[in-house]
């Protein structure tokens, strides 16, 4: 992999860039629109996700929660609207997280249970915005550690020792990593996640050179990730994104029969990315997520890729 950082293809990063962005936009688009639903119910008062036709909902409007059946089972009377995300009161009936939204049509006033409770709390606006940020774990930083299993795969070409002619293998093998990451919110359902973690390369493929039958790549490296992320579903029991990004690879040891090592200190690598994330209790979750890697090309080794799957603990904070 001489040369693999430094190799002669600005031209074919770029296309991979380009394939990896145009990938990454063409899933956002096919995504089916989220409909709106209860995702969260304490105390009386119910978090709502108004995405879909009820993103006309405003603060004093009154909505029905519905069941899997279409019966109504609860009135909810909006107190606060953000986006797409509301508060409301229980006014009547029993809401349930995953019941889905109507509309009622008409405001209601608060009751006066209600404007007590909200006097005794204090303003309304600040109780308000507080008990969203609780709700939505989502809108927060958050950080965790990930195990990461990963298929690499690259086609060399070398010179057979020995000889003046060059074969070509194609090397295949897996490997494990371990990373730790920090989310970053951008702006609603905009997330950065930075990556830090200590990973190997392994491939391998039967080949004839000199002495040897196997041509083979081992190495270990401590690598360096950045992503934008998207969140394209968010309920009470699981997150989804999408995402892309670019890392580094910095190599601490490499051994290989068919690459010059010796030229590889380090590398870089473009992401297309996705994963889900299963809410526990408190603000603990499990994140899992599947990235597809590309490296830039060099003049003996061509098509090297990565696919990674990666899973582990994750806090909010």
């Amino acid at each position: 992999m001489p040369n693999l950082l430094f190799g002669d293809t600005l031209k074919e990063m770029s296309q991979h860039l380009t394939f990896l962005l145009t990938s990454l936009l063409f899933a956002l688009s096919t995504l089916p629109a989220q409909a709106a639903e209860v995702t969260q119910v304490k105390n009386g008062r119910a978090m709502l996700d108004l995405s879909g036709d009820m993103e006309s909902t405003q603060e004093g409007d009154t909505v029905f929660a519905t069941d899997a059946d279409g019966k109504r089972k609860a009135i909810l009377t909006v107190q606060k609207v953000k986006g797409t995300k509301a508060i409301a009161v229980v006014t009547k009936g029993t809401a349930e997280a995953g019941y889905g939204l109507a509309p009622r049509g008409g405001k209601k006033s608060m009751s006066r249970a209600v404007r007590a409770d909200d006097a005794q709390d204090g303003d309304e606006s600040a109780r308000g915005d507080s008990y969203y940020k609780s709700l939505r774990k989502s809108s927060g930083r958050a950080y965790g550690i990930l195990g990461g299993f990963q298929q690499t795969a690259m086609a060399v070409t070398f010179k057979t020792t020995g000889a003046t002619t060059t074969s070509t293998a194609n090397l295949k093998g897996s490997s494990f990593g371990v990373t730790g990451f920090y989310d970053h919110p951008l702006a609603s359902r905009f997330f950065f996640r930075g990556i830090v973690g200590y990973e190997q390369l392994s491939a391998s493929a039967s080949c004839v050179n000199g002495n040897d039958t196997t041509c083979s790549f081992t190495a270990s490296a401590l690598s360096f990730y950045g992503q934008a992320k998207y969140n394209y579903m968010e309920s009470n029991s699981m997150r989804g994104w999408l995402g892309a990004g670019f890392g580094f690879l910095y190599f601490m040891g490499k051994s290989s029969n068919v690459i010059d090592t010796a030229q590889l200190s380090s590398n870089q690598i473009y992401q297309l990315a996705t994963g889900l994330e299963f809410p526990l209790r408190g603000k603990a979750f499990i994140p899992v997520t599947l990235e597809y890697g590309m490296y830039p090309a060099s003049d003996t080794v061509k098509n090297a890729s990565a696919m990674v799957l990666r899973a582990g603990y994750a806090w909010n904070f």
